[in-house]
C-alpha cells in the first residue's frame, strides 16, 4: 500500500515527516490493495509518530522513496538495542524485505471509510489482528476469504461487524 500524496515529491516527504515528528497526526489517502480488506485503496489513513512495536501493528515505513503501510509480522533481535522488522500486506503471502527501526515513520491509528472512522484499537480490530497472527489461520486461505467476502455481504451476513 503506497502513500499517494507523497510519491516522488521529496519536499512534501520532508514536510510530512516533520509534521509527524512534531507529534501531529498525518492523514493521507491510501493507494493500492496490499492491505485489503483492512485498508482499501481510497481509505483515509491516520498515522501517529508514536508507535508501539507489537506483532499485528500497522506501520508506515519508508523504503527508498516510497512510503508503505504494512502489518508487522515478525521482530528479530539482532543485537542489544538493534532490531530487524518484517512487515507484510494483509492480502500478500510474502513478507517485505527486512525493515530497520530508522525506516519506521509511524503507526496507523485509524482509518476513514465511507464517512466512518474505524479505530484500530477497537475490540473487533484486535480480533482481526489476532486472526492474522494465529497459526490456525493459514495465509494460503486469504485469497479464498477475500473472494467470498462479497458473497457474504450479498447474503446479508455481517463479517467481523461493519469493519470490512
Amino acid at each position: 500500500m503506497y502513500v499517494e500524496i507523497l510519491a516522488d515529491d521529496h519536499k512534501k516527504q520532508a514536510l510530512y515527516r516533520q509534521h509527524l515528528l512534531n507529534g501531529n497526526i498525518l492523514h493521507f489517502r491510501a493507494l493500492g490493495n496490499s492491505m485489503w480488506p483492512s485498508i482499501r485503496s481510497g481509505d483515509i489513513v491516520h498515522v501517529s509518530s508514536r508507535y508501539r512495536l507489537h506483532l499485528g501493528a500497522i506501520l508506515l515505513y519508508q523504503r527508498d522513496q516510497n512510503w508503505i503501510v504494512h502489518r508487522l509480522v515478525r521482530i528479530e533481535q539482532i543485537s542489544a538495542g538493534e532490531k530487524r522488522l518484517f512487515l507484510r500486506g494483509d492480502a500478500l503471502l510474502k513478507n517485505d524485505a527486512p525493515v530497520e527501526l530508522d525506516q519506521i515513520l509511524g503507526q496507523v491509528s485509524a482509518i476513514e471509510r465511507d464517512a466512518r472512522l474505524i479505530r484500530l484499537d477497537s475490540p473487533i480490530n484486535k480480533i482481526w489482528t489476532a486472526l492474522f497472527r494465529s497459526p490456525i489461520f493459514p495465509r494460503a486461505l486469504m485469497p479464498i476469504l477475500l473472494q467470498n467476502l462479497a458473497l457474504f455481504r450479498r447474503m446479508g451476513l455481517r463479517v467481523l461487524g461493519n469493519h470490512l
